[in-house]
């Protein structure tokens, strides 16, 4: 009996053996769900005159009854055996209660558990001490074999508001997952805390497909666009979030802004150029802590090629990982037939600026009409013929704050009274010092 009352399906049977095999008295029962919903009763009018019937009542209903036909020892029932009677009935209507109570639970759990397991959500509820009551199936994929390990490490005092929510990012098998939780106070010190799980793998795809869009666009109407891939290892979510809250300083709408992973992000700069998209994360990255952050800065705004455009740019960027701090810093032509010339402002001005050679007027003109750079440093001597019609059209395909800086064996006036040159132009006499050249760099670029 004690083995089988557990499974209500077996239930009734379990009662029947134990009514038929009672040592003292002979009875049966008629007990099922079936009696209580169709009020059945026993047929008074074909009941021996040494039968007995007991029902089974309580606050239930009436699930059935017990039929008696007196006594194994053979003799008669007497008020005792009634008094035993009613007692059996009793006891079988409060274990007929707990059953149904029991099932009812069970029919209940099972119900919340099919309807959750239905939510494209995870959700996952936690007791005080922080072990599973209840976790759908979303919730299982999402954190594998992680188990609901990964929200305990990120459910603590200092983790919840004022109000009880929480709202974090964690990692599981490589996947971002952003969770909301909140603490529920049922009573009597007790409490639970129920998480929503969502799966952001899907942004990634969101991010691949707006920017084939956005690469095709700009290619049709021969307009800029610039990517920045940036990562934090240091915490899942964390790069995704600085910059979300930083949409404004960074010119651009939240929806160009999508996770690729648990640890990086693309920001999508339409109509930029890398100049400016390299100014705008400068200005952001300088109130942030970016020493474990690190980036690349791509231009998607040519012709588009192969099945994925995004994909291969995505892949062009993770070959170009800087640290945030050289990422953000300008970049610089260096136009001179010597060059050590770039080492040496490298030496000088490393830190404030990237610098890079270049071989000839074309390359640097194509490098200067895609908004690769923020400036150029050009030896007037070498490169004299090309004064000023070249500078002036290179620095128009530019744009506004682009810098040319013209370098010199002679001295600075002698420049100026050669080519007429006005005394806004920025003219530097090789060996270089350093105090001049970072003064005006940090002057131009707005260096604090």
């Amino acid at each position: 009996m004690t083995r089988r009352i557990d499974v209500f399906e077996d239930f009734h049977t379990a009662l029947e053996e134990l009514i038929q095999t009672d040592s003292y008295l002979i009875g049966i029962s008629e007990i099922s769900d079936q009696a209580a919903a169709l009020g059945i009763r026993p047929s008074f009018e074909n009941l021996d005159i040494t039968e007995t019937v007991i029902p089974v009542a309580g606050a239930a209903g009436n699930p059935g009854f017990l039929k008696y036909r007196g006594r194994r020892d053979g003799e008669l029932l007497e008020a005792d055996d009634l008094h035993l009677m009613g007692a059996i009935a009793g006891f079988v209507s409060v274990l007929t209660a707990q059953a149904h109570a029991f099932r009812k639970k069970g029919e209940s759990e099972r119900i919340l558990q099919f309807l959750l397991d239905r939510l494209p959500l995870g959700v996952v509820c936690l007791g005080a001490s922080g072990d599973v009551l209840i976790e759908n199936k979303a919730a299982s994929r999402f954190l594998g074999d992680s188990g609901a390990a990964l929200i305990r490490q990120g459910l603590s005092d200092q983790s919840l508001t004022e109000k009880g929510s929480m709202r974090l990012h964690i990692e599981a098998g490589g996947e971002l997952l952003y969770v909301e939780g909140r603490r529920l106070d049922i009573g009597a010190g007790l409490f639970v805390s129920a998480f929503v799980l969502y799966e952001m793998g899907g942004r990634r795809e969101k991010l691949m497909l707006e920017l084939d869009r956005s690469i095709y666009r700009a290619g049709a109407r021969g307009a800029p666009l610039s990517v920045a891939l940036l990562e934090d290892r240091s915490e899942a979510g964390c790069i995704y979030r600085e910059m979300k809250s930083n949409h404004e300083a960074l010119q651009i709408d939240p929806s160009s802004i999508l996770p690729l992973d648990a640890f990086s992000c693309a920001c999508v700069f339409k109509d930029k150029r890398l100049r400016s998209a390299r100014f705008l994360l400068r200005n952001t990255f300088s109130s942030m802590n970016v020493s474990q952050m690190r980036g690349a800065l791509v231009s998607g705004g040519t012709d588009p090629e192969g099945e994925s455009p995004a994909q291969e740019l995505i892949e062009q960027a993770r070959e170009q990982w800087l640290p945030l701090s050289e990422l953000s810093r300008p970049s610089i032509l260096v136009l001179d037939p010597y060059p050590p010339i770039c080492d040496s402002l490298d030496l000088l001005a490393g830190d404030l600026c990237n610098f890079e050679s270049v071989s000839c007027l074309g390359e640097a003109a194509a490098r200067i009409e895609l908004g690769a750079c923020d400036g150029l440093f050009i030896d007037i001597d070498t490169y004299s013929q090309a004064y000023p019609e070249w500078i002036r059209t290179v620095s128009e395909s530019a744009g506004p704050g682009f810098v040319v800086y013209y370098v010199s064996h002679k001295q600075p006036s002698m420049i100026y009274s050669q080519y007429g040159m006005g005394l806004e132009e920025i003219v530097l006499q090789k060996p270089f010092e350093a105090e001049p050249i970072r003064d005006s760099l940090s002057l131009r670029f707005n260096f604090a």
